[in-house]
Parts: structure tokens; C-alpha cells; sequence
């Protein structure tokens, strides 16, 4: 998951096309919230060993601003390899996230007269950048020419 300048991974769980963390694992995650329309980007990966890099299945974008301070959120979300409206296409599986939010109303409406800040993601290794990148981006490097996206 990226949000803002944050990346932060699940423990990985082997050979499971429908996973279920234990409540020992690391499966959640408090994030610090600075602007109401900063998305958080979930992707799911196969994830691979070795030198590698780790197979995309799908990914959402998910807006915390639409979310109720002080609620929890049980939530279910289509993954899709692209949030591109032309390529979405059908669903390459369902993803459910619990969220709760809590911030500040007063402060948090003030924040959301200014523009967001823009974050920059670091990574250690060179194949969890491509998956952050895929989380916020999406399947196109910009760095590879595609031909397909010309037409």
C-alpha cells in the first residue's frame, strides 16, 4: 500500500489465492493523514524470491476524504489491473480492507483549502519501487515505449 510518501507491506502469505492474515501478523497499518484528498493505493502482488520481479494481479485507489471520522469501514473492492476507464476491463479479483479514519474536522477542512503536498516513495530494493509504482501508476512504465498506447 502507498499513501503519500509511505510505502507499507503485509506479511507475505505462500501459496493462497485467498489469504487471511492472523491477528499476530503485520497486516495493519496507521497511516498520518495530511490532506482529505490524498488516496491510499493498494496492490496486490504475487510475490516472488530472488531476482525477480513480483507478478501485479490487480489494484484500487481508494479516497479516505469520503469516510466518516471515528467509523470503521468493513469494505470490499474490485481489483483492476488499470483505474484507466478503457482498460479496466473485468475484475481480476475482490480485495476487503477494514479503514477508520480519525482526524480533526476543523483542521482537516482548513487543509483542504490548500493543494496537496507531492510526495516522493522510496524503496530499498528495485522490484518493491515497480510495485509501488504499479500501486500509484498503474501497469505503463513510463520509462519502457509502449506502441499499444499510441493507438
Amino acid at each position: 500500500a502507498v499513501y503519500g510518501d509511505v510505502l507499507v507491506q503485509t506479511d507475505v502469505i505462500d501459496d493462497s489465492l485467498s489469504p487471511m492474515w492472523m491477528p499476530w501478523s503485520t497486516r495493519a497499518f496507521k497511516l498520518q493523514m495530511s490532506h482529505p484528498s490524498t488516496a491510499i493505493f493498494i496492490g496486490v502482488t504475487d510475490y516472488d524470491v530472488g531476482p525477480m520481479d513480483h507478478e501485479t494481479i490487480g489494484r484500487v485507489s481508494i479516497q479516505l476524504g469520503k469516510f466518516c471520522p471515528g467509523i470503521m469501514y468493513t469494505l470490499t473492492y474490485d481489483l483492476h489491473d488499470s483505474s484507466n476507464l478503457i482498460e479496466k476491463g473485468e475484475s481480476v479479483g475482490k480485495i476487503t480492507v477494514r479503514i477508520r479514519v480519525e482526524y480533526d474536522e476543523q483542521k482537516m477542512l482548513m487543509e483542504a483549502l490548500k493543494p496537496p503536498i507531492q510526495s516522493w516513495v522510496t524503496s530499498k530494493q528495485k522490484k518493491t519501487h515497480r510495485v509501488a509504482k504499479y500501486c500509484t501508476e498503474g501497469p505503463h512504465d513510463d520509462d519502457v515505449f509502449e506502441l499499444q498506447l499510441l493507438w
